[in-house]
Formats: structure tokens, C-alpha cells, sequence
């Protein structure tokens, strides 16, 4: 889901792009709604059995099988860091406890 929200915001920023992150965002989206109704938990040794399921090309699984190799997405690299959020999100200090010390 976290592909498909990406593309689905790219889309709203108009553009020649926004059509096909509109339907990259659709696509990610019907993907991730197939996988969550399979029931299987998907490894290395069984995630090119979704080849098979109706919904699910080629190239979605090779894009699992590069997640399952790499365990993120190219398109997702560094988004959380830049959105301010993610492992190299700064910490916030706690203000509260400055302001109330200043008072008293």
C-alpha cells in the first residue's frame, strides 16, 4: 500500500506524469489487496507461486522478489527521511518540560 499511496500522491501533482502514476497507484493498490487475501505468507521460495494468481504480472513479482531481497523499494528509498519522518527523522524535544521549569 505504501507504493500505491506514493503514486497516488505523485498523481494529484498534475503534469504529464500524473496519468501514469495514477494507474501505477491503482495497480499497487489492486496488488496489495490480491496479496492480502492470499493465504500464503510470501518468502524467497514461494513468491514466484503469485506469478499465478490472476492479478498479480510479471513485473509485480519481480518487484516482490527484489523487496524480499532488498526489504524496501526503490521508489520508496529515502522518502521517509525526506518527509522528516524514518530513521534519520530528528528527534523533538519534549518543550513542555522547558516551559514549565522556566515558571517556577
Amino acid at each position: 500500500m505504501k507504493l500505491a499511496d506514493h503514486y497516488a500522491a505523485r498523481s494529484k501533482m498534475g503534469g504529464e506524469e500524473n496519468s501514469k502514476a495514477h494507474f501505477a497507484a491503482a495497480t499497487y493498490r489492486k496488488l496489495s489487496g490480491v496479496i492480502a487475501n492470499w493465504n500464503v505468507t510470501i518468502t524467497k521460495a514461494n513468491f514466484k507461486q503469485l506469478g499465478t494468481v490472476q492479478g498479480v504480472g510479471k513485473a509485480s513479482v519481480a518487484k516482490i522478489e527484489k523487496y524480499l531481497n532488498t526489504g524496501t523499494f526503490d521508489e520508496l528509498e529515502g522518502i521517509d527521511e525526506f518527509a522528516g519522518v524514518g530513521k534519520k527523522a530528528p528527534q523533538m524535544q519534549d518543550a513542555g518540560a522547558a516551559y514549565a521549569n522556566a515558571f517556577m
